[in-house]
């Protein structure tokens, strides 16, 4: 059905149109846009639906660039300490929960940040296992890049002092060798193995609210990073085939898929464009390095308040050249993670040594960049981007804005 949108301030992201009073789409695109009184004359027959904007500004559908669905919708399950703004509050958050759950159930949860904390400190070990003694407990940081675990944790994932770290990773100790509680990076690994999977209908309905969550904040098209979260590349893509194809609920979705997944999309024939304009699979998710927040990213020179750190290297560049070459082998392009400027680089030297492919591969966040660098980005086959927040448009979405379901997906 052609619906025509009159009466508005539209934005049109067009110079030499950038603001018209009317536009007409037809099956989820824009094939006009002029004066009211012009698109009603063109296109305004019987079966048009005619919608009013009253005076209202209008913009196209917002594409967030870079964004994990499946971790916000893990925050409709777990505990949520996002926002949290001291230690005291979030250990009482932690209790409150730990409270309601049987011995031995996990507590788990999301989003702490301690530059928030009036009282500056991360909660140690004792003080998690004070509030949640009952119970193992694990606790990502709002990056995802660190996490929080108690003793029970540690107890179940037999934890001694030298058990085997996953390359890049770090299980944060005292001055006398023990463990503060604080994980980095991939150490853990070592400790989500133990925790159950959440059910198929337990994560549909999870994701299904942090869709309409998201599109309530304005957004109409998402490149998301789901398949650590949603447990697998087969049921996070089905999850969003029911979700977005058969319920459609109306969020266009491009589905980056991590390298360790690699096998099944060969086995079943996906492949970057797999899908239709409403979903479809993107790229190969790497991490290059971790993150500032826990100088963890990967700096090409110490960091100034702790000289004694460059940052972490997720991975060395053998196993990097390695995963770069078996997504060329399935032509995909690939999505990685750099936040420092020695794991840009690091990409860099790799991404070099390959032809591209049909579509850009992407270099995500890039923070710390050296002016050297950038002729190295200067390529059709190359995108930088930093993903912008969805807290932007918060107040955008409550105010007397209108938001127009369009927008694509572009890879």
């Amino acid at each position: 059905m052609v619906k025509i949108y009159t009466n508005g301030s539209i934005y049109t992201f067009d110079k030499m149109y950038p603001i018209v009073q009317s536009v007409v789409v037809d099956n989820g695109r824009f094939i006009d846009m002029g004066t009211t009184e012009d698109m009603l004359l063109q296109w305004g027959r019987q079966d048009a639906l005619v919608i009013d904007l009253q005076g209202k500004t209008a913009t196209p559908g917002l594409i967030e660039s870079h964004v994990h669905i499946g971790g916000v919708a893990l925050n409709f399950l777990n505990l949520d300490v996002t926002g949290v703004n001291s230690k005291k509050a979030m250990l009482a958050k932690i209790k409150e929960r730990a409270n309601s759950l049987k011995s031995g159930e996990w507590l788990i949860g999301r989003g702490w940040d301690e530059n928030l904390f009036t009282d500056a400190t991360i909660p140690t070990l004792q003080e998690l296992d004070h509030v949640a003694p009952h119970c193992p407990l694990f606790i990502p940081r709002i990056c995802g890049h660190a996490a929080l675990v108690n003793s029970k944790a540690l107890e179940i994932c037999q934890y001694h002092p030298s058990i085997t770290v996953p390359e890049g990773g770090t299980i944060v100790k005292d001055e006398r060798g023990n463990p503060t509680g604080l994980l980095l990076e991939s150490a853990t690994e070592i400790f989500q193995k133990y925790i159950p999977e959440k059910s198929y209908p337990e994560l549909k309905n999870a994701v299904r609210q942090a869709v309409q969550f998201a599109m309530e904040k304005g957004l109409t098209s998402a490149h998301t990073n789901d398949p650590t979260f949603l447990n697998g590349l087969f049921q996070t893509y089905q999850i969003y085939d029911e979700l977005i194809n058969q319920e459609k609920l109306g969020l266009r979705c491009n589905l980056l898929i991590d390298y360790m997944y690699m096998k099944d999309l060969r086995e079943n024939g996906m492949y970057a464009g797999y899908g239709n304009d409403h979903l479809q699979i993107g790229a190969i998710k790497i991490f290059a390095d971790g993150a500032l927040g826990r100088r963890t990213a990967l700096l090409s020179s110490p960091y100034h308040d702790d000289p004694t750190t460059v940052g972490d290297a997720m991975m060395d560049q053998e196993t990097l050249y390695s995963i770069v070459h078996d997504a060329r082998m399935l032509s995909m392009p690939i999505a990685v993670h750099t936040i420092g400027d020695q794991a840009l680089e690091n990409v860099l030297d790799i991404l070099d040594q390959f032809p591209s492919v049909a579509y850009r591969d992407r270099l995500i966040h890039v923070q710390v960049l050296r002016d050297e660098l950038i002729p190295r980005l200067v390529s059709p086959s190359r995108i930088v981007y930093v993903p912008f927040s969805t807290i932007f448009f918060i107040a955008l979405s409550r105010s007397s804005f209108i938001l127009l379901p369009l927008g694509s997906i572009i890879p």
